[in-house]
């Protein structure tokens, strides 16, 4: 026990020298004369004796001053022996008396003196001790509560525990107290009148967020006198608190970077079990394409992996042994790693060499699945022991919660790499996207250097191409756009013609001539290229225009016209209903295209994964590939190429027949045409970053998309008329023997009735730079009650 006299009240912001406070033991006699009213006889005595003790034994004559604390040893070691329990363990006690209400403390635990005071001195350790919660507002509520309690017989307020942490001296260890202050043994009066005033007022404010300057200038403090001396305690609560500050880590990860986080996990791992120099590794359960993977983030943190695992056949030694953990996860645990019985396997045999001696594996549970594995690890023999690990079992909850966030983590950076560098993935393909996303987090932490992503490419895959275009739409769009035009001139020169007589405005003869020599081009169908000019000027240089005479012309009949010409050269207006009507069919045909394709992927991938690609143009555009590196698990067979072949006839049979049931609704007899290429073999195909799509790959595979780009508007051989007509499938190949593998397919689709009899086998002109193309051409049945989902 020691006697030091320690002010902390000068630090604080309240004012307690406004306090007036005496040290006495007045209270405490009170106490105990109550109490004995209220005891058995066994413990009467004990008070009737110490009752004897404090108003004989020390030569006492009212209050104790503050420098004569001292003095009083005796006195207050009685005190102590009184509130502590004999059985009590001094060294684990944190105990002092203050002066009542003021931290001003006079005596106390040697463990209380050695928790505040630097090492070897007497003095406050103030750079150790850091306020975990604020406590002014809590102090000044904790007296307030006394004194409304004790003199107004106020309920008193549920008081919130103050908690401060303590940092080991050269050391990033904390250590958490919980402070309790207990006022049994003080009073409190007025030092004259009991001031008076409306208890509402303070119990609405006690509600709500306290006010402390309110409450300061109703009741000032130095209104008041306190007696007596109150017990301060000290409960360590470094477990429970050090797992609160896992949790609240956890709550606010976004606000620390992925090492800066790791490590205050870390640390606070150190502090739960008071040991600064165990190491851990938290090892995620992390798996891309259904094998275990381990995040090059996670390796960067690891001391074991850095300073024993370092080289590449070191770094697939740790690898594999995680991989292998995870296979059947079980607790290891090795507190002396020279006794502990090894196995051969290299993992062990590594460690019996490294510097560390003690080691503990502890697989992480969360919902009855492994996610992850603790590893502890010490360079001191036997510093993992029982103890340490019923201390990281406090926290194992939080380590899950926390490797379930990494785990999230991991996922959504490679998901972020994927949509960064290539694009959205189709299922079929997405594994190898996130292969080479994971070798892309490697290769950037291992080296300094500014990494590509590799090239995704896929060997020896079988392209399919299908095309369905909306006949004439280019010619179809033109004759909306001229009728239009044709339109909205006549009632602009109308207009412009108007205001020329009525009002005077320097542009309007110029527009006006503007508008003659362009309505002159239309009319005659000579301003092909100029589409935008004419439109531009229209919306620019004549709404600009019309809109400045509106403010100034005052003849009704005139402003008539400009309001009737503006709002007809809206978008919605009846300047551009025909090519509003156009836009609006080829949107109905091509949304209705899009679904009946989309609704089919499904049914693709039943057969085998396949990649499934559409462009838009004035139609839909679409590639597949299909082929055994789309899917390396599965067995590919010539079997499930044959199953799409003959979708394409089907679906390409059933577009045709939705566009014609179309054809009552559209505003212009707008009909698709349909186009196949059978390319004779397979291809191998890479991911185009710049484009964000896939694209052929080598020289002779390119003649693949320059035969695509070229065979829409193909004409047959020695005639003027196009491959692709409504109501048809045209199927262009070079090899005779791959197209002979179709015709059995249009038999069966004749046979049901879907396609006609019809079969044309047919040559077309030469291409540039593409020569010996042929095509078959068939009808279909354009009534046929086929089932089309939609």
């Amino acid at each position: 026990m020691k006697s030091i006299l320690l002010d902390v009240s000068k630090d604080s912001h309240i004012g307690f020298k406004d306090l007036e406070t005496h040290i006495s033991i007045a209270p405490l006699i009170s106490f105990v004369k109550e109490r004995m009213q209220n005891v058995r006889s066994v413990n009467k005595k004990y008070f009737e004796n110490l009752l004897y003790k404090l108003e004989h034994e020390f030569d006492l004559k009212g209050n104790i001053a503050l420098a004569d604390t001292s003095n009083y040893e005796n006195l207050f070691e009685e005190i102590y022996n009184f509130l502590v329990p004999p059985a009590s363990d001094e060294s684990q006690v944190y105990l002092a008396l203050s002066a009542p209400i003021k931290p001003t403390f006079f005596y106390g635990t040697d463990a209380f003196y050695d928790l505040l005071f630097k090492e070897g001195t007497d003095c406050m350790n103030h750079e150790a001790i850091e306020e975990y919660a604020p406590s002014q507002k809590k102090e000044i509520i904790q007296i307030y509560s006394f004194i409304l309690e004790k003199l107004y017989g106020f309920p008193p307020h549920p008081a919130r525990s103050i908690i401060i942490s303590v940092k080991a001296a050269n050391s990033i260890l904390k250590k958490y107290y919980k402070l309790d202050i207990d006022n049994t043994y003080v009073n409190v009066s007025p030092k004259g009148e009991l001031p008076e005033f409306d208890l509402n007022v303070v119990r609405e404010s006690w509600q709500k967020d306290f006010d402390i300057n309110s409450i300061l200038e109703l009741l000032p403090l130095s209104h008041f006198k306190f007696e007596g001396f109150s017990v301060i305690k000290l409960e360590d609560i470094t477990i429970s608190q050090t797992v609160e500050h896992m949790k609240s880590l956890i709550i606010e990860r976004a606000s620390y970077s992925d090492s800066a986080y790791h490590q205050e996990i870390v640390n606070s791992l150190k502090s739960l079990t008071g040991d600064s120099e165990l190491h851990f590794d938290l090892v995620p359960l992390l798996k891309v394409n259904d094998e275990v993977v381990l995040n090059p983030d996670n390796l960067c943190n690891s001391q074991l992996f850095r300073h024993t695992f370092n080289g590449d056949t070191e770094k697939n030694t740790y690898i594999n042994f995680c991989k292998e953990y995870f296979k059947n996860p079980s607790m290891i645990f090795k507190p002396s790693l020279e006794m502990a019985s090894c196995g051969e396997n290299q993992f062990d045999l590594k460690l019996l060499k490294s510097e560390f001696k003690s080691l503990a594996i502890v697989p992480v549970v969360s919902k009855k699945e492994v996610i992850g594995i603790l590893i502890c690890y010490s360079k001191n023999e036997n510093a993992i022991n029982e103890v340490v690990m019923g201390q990281l079992h406090t926290a194992i909850s939080v380590i899950a919660q926390s490797l379930e966030h990494d785990i999230e983590e991991f996922h959504h950076k490679i998901e972020n790499i994927i949509r960064e560098k290539y694009t959205f993935l189709q299922e079929a393909v997405e594994w190898k996207f996130k292969e080479a996303a994971l070798h892309y987090m490697d290769e950037r932490l291992n080296s300094s250097l500014i990494k590509k992503v590799e090239t995704v490419s896929f060997k020896d895959v079988y392209p399919l191409y299908g095309a369905i275009d909306v006949r004439n739409s280019t010619i179809e769009r033109n004759n909306a756009q001229h009728t239009d035009f044709t339109f909205q001139f006549a009632a602009l020169l109308k207009t412009l013609k108007f205001i020329q007589q009525h009002f005077n405005h320097d542009l309007t003869d110029k527009l006006t001539a503007r508008s003659e020599k362009f309505q002159e081009r239309i009319i005659k169908n000579e301003y092909g290229g100029d589409e935008l000019k004419i439109q531009n000027f229209l919306d620019a240089d004549i709404h600009s225009y019309l809109n400045e005479v509106k403010i100034k012309f005052t003849n009704s009949e005139g402003l008539e016209l400009i309001e009737k010409y503006l709002s007809l050269s809206e978008e919605s207006g009846e300047g551009h209903v025909h090519r509003r009507g156009f836009e609006n069919d080829m949107q109905t045909i091509n949304s209705t295209v899009n679904r009946y394709l989309e609704n089919s992927k499904g049914k693709l991938q039943e057969y085998f994964p396949t990649y499934f690609e559409k462009f838009r143009t004035d139609g839909v555009e679409y590639d597949i590939y299909i082929g055994q590196s789309i899917e390396p698990k599965k067995t590919f067979e010539k079997a499930y190429l044959n199953k799409i072949r003959k979708w394409q006839l089907i679906s390409m049979a059933e577009i045709a027949i939705l566009n014609e049931a179309l054809l009552p609704m559209l505003s212009l007899p707008l009909r698709t045409t349909q186009l196949i290429f059978i390319n004779p073999g397979s291809i191998d195909i890479s991911f185009r970053e710049d484009e964000r799509r896939f694209d052929v790959e080598g020289a002779y595979n390119i003649r693949y998309e320059v035969i695509k780009k070229r065979i829409d508007k193909v004409k047959l051989k020695g005639k003027d008329e196009r491959l692709t007509q409504p109501g048809k499938i045209a199927l262009v190949y070079f090899d005779t023997q791959t197209a002979n593998e179709y015709i059995p397919y249009i038999k069966d689709l004749q046979a049901q009735g879907l396609l006609l009899d019809d079969l044309e086998l047919l040559e077309l002109e030469h291409l540039q730079g593409v020569n010996g193309l042929k095509a078959l051409r068939v009808g279909i049945n354009l009534n046929s009650e086929t089932n089309i989902v939609q």
